[in-house]
């Protein structure tokens, strides 16, 4: 990961978690990143993108079988990546 990819990560992040703005303009905002991004760098976007989109997936694997496994610990993970998110 490049230091800009990292930079934009902060940015898209920091987006994500400010409450005063609402959902709606959030996600407009990264979007606006996103695609400012992609005029600059083109493809190597869709590598970063691919990337995200697996390490969601995995994310989503790995929080469906620990619902399966442990619920009482899943339960508890849903509470803290909720007060995160």
């Amino acid at each position: 990961m490049t230091r800009n990819s990292r930079r934009s990560q902060g940015a898209e992040y920091a987006i994500l978690t400010d409450e005063k703005q609402s959902p709606a303009l959030r996600l407009e905002s990264i979007a606006g990143i996103r695609n400012e991004k992609t005029k600059r760098i083109g493809r190597f976007c869709e590598d970063e993108y691919l990337a995200e989109t697996a390490e969601g997936l995995a994310e989503y694997a790995g929080l469906k079988a620990l619902s399966q496994i442990n619920w009482p610990l899943f339960t508890s993970c849903e509470t803290v990546m909720k007060a995160i998110f």
